[in-house]
């Protein structure tokens, strides 16, 4: 329990300067609505006991567990089997992701039946997969991690081409919706898991990152193709965002199939393969229901307290001066960062993998200033006419694509990771909330399509360039010492 306690100070401290932020706003800047921030505030203490809970079953179980499964992929000696494994994995862990569920009916919503739900899901689930496989091929033939992503975005930016700009921000913002908060910290722990048996140390460091990055642009290729094949020829000029909240139930249904997949799995697994002995399986199952109670709990808080509120704010200074909107952009942008649950895990592993000698504080810095600055460009997309959301993500990845062959190795992956990572609950909730409602302003309840999607696109971008430079800084840093 004194881990927990750890936990629970660690997120408090987190959460604390987004609750201060949104306390200002209403003070001081425009206020909500009677009883909305009673609300809020209890919402952010569903948020710090949920996230603390979570955090500490996914050390306990999911993390130890995803290791294994690491281990066990990168000890077969059949490609094939590898490729086979790799792909049920990533299929099923993503096919009942519940926010994909979300996007693929928003999709088929907005396409007025042209894109079908079904098609996308399994669609994203399969190229998840795939690219799960594709990565940890990667990793085990030792193939260079920039010359997989250059690739890969090469073939995202090529099929974006053949669809219309309004759906762009469709297609990138699926990336978050594949990417869950219990699918994240698994994933790393399997990169971790296959890169620890290899016998060069320098390698496995930098192996040891790449997999989420991988995973999440197979997920944008998917629902490119999906785009494409479906070629929808009417599709709504606008766009009702919902803001109701979820439920208790609701929330413990959508906790309970985002960890029931990779559940199972591991039972099953453990049974065929794993072979562990009943008192330390016993232990990696706690973490799983910690994992699910520790959840449930941060996404009620979520859906509860936070989704209205980040409407509201939106909506309340969408009228006041550029410069206020942009600094309570920024300010929101970089502090909601700090309570998304797979933000711990993949600094955690940054500062195992490299032994401490990259910073924890350092990396969430970078994410945080990332997540900043793309809500700043989302808000400058909204207001200024003409400005597309291709106009922002064609230079900012082929800068990433361009800091690849500059920053070290290990922060390619890192970075790409983070991009995933950063795009996580409180992304796709009570930042997108807040930026819709600059793009709706006050009294509307509907917005243009091109204005309703890309803010999770970006948020999954910038931080790949932030974490890239800190390499570079890192790097300069490290020959000065030298």
């Amino acid at each position: 329990m004194q881990e927990l306690g750890k936990k629970l100070k660690e997120v408090f401290f987190s959460i604390l300067p987004i609750i201060v932020v949104v306390t200002m706003i209403h003070l001081f800047v425009e206020p909500l609505e009677p009883g909305m921030l009673g609300r809020f505030f209890l919402g952010a203490f569903f948020v710090w006991i949920g996230l603390s809970i979570f955090l500490f079953g996914v050390e306990v179980g999911i993390s130890p567990v995803g290791e294994l499964f690491g281990k066990t992929i990168a000890k077969s000696k059949n490609i094939w089997i590898i490729i086979c494994g790799s792909f049920v994995l990533g299929f099923l862990i993503t096919i009942a992701e519940p926010d994909l569920m979300i996007v693929g009916n928003m999709a088929e919503m907005i396409t007025q039946g042209d894109v079908k739900q079904v098609a996308l899901v399994v669609m994203v689930a399969a190229f998840f997969g795939i690219m799960i496989g594709v990565a940890i091929i990667r990793i085990l033939f030792q193939i260079p991690l920039h010359l997989m992503f250059g690739i890969t975005y090469l073939v995202v930016f090529i099929l974006a081409l053949f669809i219309v700009p309004e759906l762009h921000g469709v297609a990138f913002d699926v990336s978050a919706s594949s990417t869950g908060a219990i699918t994240v910290p698994f994933l790393l722990a399997i990169t971790l898991g296959v890169a620890s048996m290899r016998r060069d140390g320098k390698s496995a460091e930098t192996d040891s990152f790449g997999l989420v990055g991988m995973s999440t642009a197979g997920a944008i290729i998917a629902c490119l193709i999906v785009l494409i094949a479906s070629n929808p020829k009417t599709f709504s000029l606008e766009y009702q965002p919902s803001v109701s909240s979820h439920g208790f139930l609701e929330t413990m249904l959508d906790a309970f199939l985002a960890i029931a997949p990779i559940f199972v799995i591991t039972l099953i697994s453990n049974f065929l393969f794993f072979k562990i002995k009943f008192r330390r399986f016993g232990r990696y199952l706690f973490g799983y229901f910690y994992s699910f109670i520790g959840l449930t709990l941060f996404l009620y808080g979520v859906y509860s307290g936070f989704l209205a509120v980040g409407t509201a704010i939106g909506q309340n200074v969408s009228g006041d001066s550029m410069f206020l909107v942009l600094t309570i952009s920024f300010l929101l942008g970089v502090f909601a960062v700090l309570a998304e649950p797979a933000v711990y895990p993949l600094t955690n592993q940054i500062y195992e993998v490299t032994t401490g000698s990259v910073s924890k504080k350092l990396v969430l810095l970078s994410l945080s200033l990332g997540v900043g600055l793309a809500l700043v460009l989302n808000v400058l997309r909204i207001q200024i006419e003409g400005f597309l959301l291709w106009h922002i993500l064609l230079p900012g990845y082929l800068i990433a694509i361009v800091l690849m062959f500059v920053s070290p190795k290990m922060f390619v992956g890192m970075a790409f990771d983070a991009g995933g990572v950063a795009s996580g609950p409180m992304s796709a909730t009570f930042i997108l909330a807040f930026s819709q409602g600059i793009a709706m302003g006050k009294g509307s309840t509907t917005l243009g399509i091109a204005d309703a999607f890309g803010m999770i696109g970006l948020i999954a971008m910038m931080p790949v360039i932030t974490i890239e430079i800190l390499g570079v800084i890192y790097k300069v840093k490290a020959r000065k010492r030298s």
